[in-house]
């Protein structure tokens, strides 16, 4: 696993810099007619899996997904919609929300930001886990106006980081999408009862019957644009 100092930035350049193939569905299709209809996609460990519109573009490599909310990942480092990237590392030291302020920080000067600001450190959940996060907003290496939600939650002897981000003009509705994905599409396969928001209440999900935890490859990019 990679160290979280490190992990977010060798992101792009690898992702990027690789013709990956194209990632194959994990799960079976639900959801209704008037809304897009999802698919199962399995972290490579089998930690957790994630359901995601049949419409968006997933990546899944070791220790890495990406989700972009677009027909096809960008070829380019380009930045014109939602982005959710996802990191399985080791743990840091210390308490997981006292890592996000140098996440972002280290964040900042591997993309080049011009400036950016950011808020309080606010309690949230992956899933049914205890996770914080932070938002953030600012002005990328190229001039554009972004906004994102770092979260980090610690279970399972693992660090997981989340960046949800998407242009300043479109968070309002985009900020929607991410929380859904990450709070209600998100399910863990492993128990761990310190790290649950009510742990007699937790059931751990049994992967889909297809899914089968390991890479499936990806679309070319990784979608890692702007925060």
């Amino acid at each position: 696993m990679q160290n979280p100092h490190v992990a977010l930035g060798t992101a792009t350049r690898l992702f990027l810099a690789l013709t990956l193939l194209v990632a194959v569905p994990l799960g079976g299709v639900t959801g209704c007619a008037k809304e897009p209809a999802l698919r199962s996609y399995g972290e490579p460990t089998g930690l957790f899996h994630i359901k995601v519109r049949e419409d968006w573009q997933v990546n899944v490599q070791p220790s890495f997904m990406s989700v972009y909310a677009g027909s096809e990942f960008p070829t380019e480092d380009v930045f014109d919609a939602l982005s959710v990237l996802i990191f399985v590392v080791v743990p840091t030291e210390g308490e997981p929300a006292d890592a996000l302020t140098t996440l972002i920080s280290n964040r900042a000067k591997e993309r080049e930001w011009q400036e950016y600001e950011t808020g309080d450190v606010q309690d949230t959940r992956l899933g049914n886990r205890i996770a914080h996060k932070r938002h953030v907003t600012g002005i990328d290496a190229r001039g554009n106006h972004f906004a994102a939600d770092y979260v980090i939650a610690r279970t399972n002897d693992r660090e997981v980081l989340v960046v949800a981000v998407a242009p300043a003009e479109t968070w309002e509705s985009d900020r929607v999408a991410a929380a859904t994905l990450l709070e209600e599409e998100w399910y863990w396969h492993i128990p761990d009862p310190a790290a649950t928001i009510d742990a007699s209440a937790e059931e751990t999900t049994t992967p889909p019957s297809d899914t089968n935890g390991g890479p499936e490859g990806g679309s070319e990019g990784s979608g890692d644009s702007g925060g």
